[in-house]
């Protein structure tokens, strides 16, 4: 049987129907686009050799109008680690093709992070630049720089707590549908305003780290930084059956992963 739709356009056979349907968002108007290479070139001029250097590429993340933790993901994707800048010509041309194909924060998060238009989803290595320049700038993280052997441990935290949060298909690959039901660019938009890093609990708050590093480090007697069946059967005075455990390491809720790989094996 038809639907009433179907019956209606069988009937109006010029009837449009308007597209409704956005997987990239839906395009914006072209002022924006032109508004914002104006703001760009603004910046630059004011840069020496209108080049921005890492360092200064907080004032054209801004001006791209993206939240400022942007920056260290779209100073690589422009080509600014091989080179150590990013010129006027270079961000123009980049901004122009992303935003020709990306259309909503979601979709330029995505493209900005993985640098490829060829793969749709967000691997964990593609969080590290911008998880480790947190570490590097943010006012409430001061602390931190010294002790750079927690820089890791924080960064590898932080990615885990977001695909545990945002990752719900746990397939090891964050989906755009996946990023955009999330809050996960919201609390990036957060850490630009609050300076008080623990505030910001989803994810990057320096107090929740540490519980679950301290922990870690409680069960990892060896400090090999790998948790075995031994090791988690010490948890809260051995208080999980061996039932429990062997689940747990069995890989039946962990996609994309092998028994033998989840128990150690060495092609793991």
């Amino acid at each position: 049987p038809h639907t009433t739709l179907q019956r209606h356009a069988k009937a109006n056979r010029s009837l449009l129907i308007p597209r409704f349907h956005y997987p990239q968002g839906k395009p914006g108007d072209q002022s924006e686009l032109e508004m914002t290479i104006v703001n760009l070139r603004q910046v630059f001029l004011g840069l020496p050799n209108q080049q921005a250097t890492r360092e200064q590429f907080a004032a054209v993340t801004k001006a791209a109008g993206c939240p400022l933790y942007w920056k260290a993901p779209l100073f690589i994707a422009c080509g600014g680690e091989k080179l150590g800048y990013v010129e006027l010509n270079t961000i123009v041309e980049y901004w122009h093709n992303l935003c020709s194909t990306c259309h909503d924060a979601s979709s330029r998060f995505l493209r900005i992070a993985t640098r490829s238009s060829n793969r749709n989803y967000l691997l964990p290595e593609d969080f590290m630049a911008l998880v480790q320049d947190v570490v590097d700038t943010h006012p409430g993280l001061t602390f931190l720089k010294e002790a750079q052997e927690f820089h890791s441990r924080y960064v590898h935290t932080v990615i885990s707590r977001i695909y545990y949060c945002v990752n719900q298909s746990w397939s090891g690959q964050i989906t755009l549908p996946e990023l955009r039901r999330s809050d996960l660019l919201r609390v990036v938009d957060t850490l630009e305003v609050e300076d008080d890093i623990n505030q910001v609990t989803q994810y990057f708050s320096y107090e929740h780290f540490y519980v679950i590093y301290c922990k870690f480090w409680e069960l990892d007697r060896d400090h090999d930084l790998f948790i075995d069946k031994n090791d988690l059967a010490r948890h809260s005075d051995h208080a999980l059956s061996t039932r429990l455990i062997d689940r747990i390491f069995s890989g039946t809720v962990t996609r994309g992963k092998t028994v033998s790989q989840l128990n150690g094996s060495p092609d793991a």
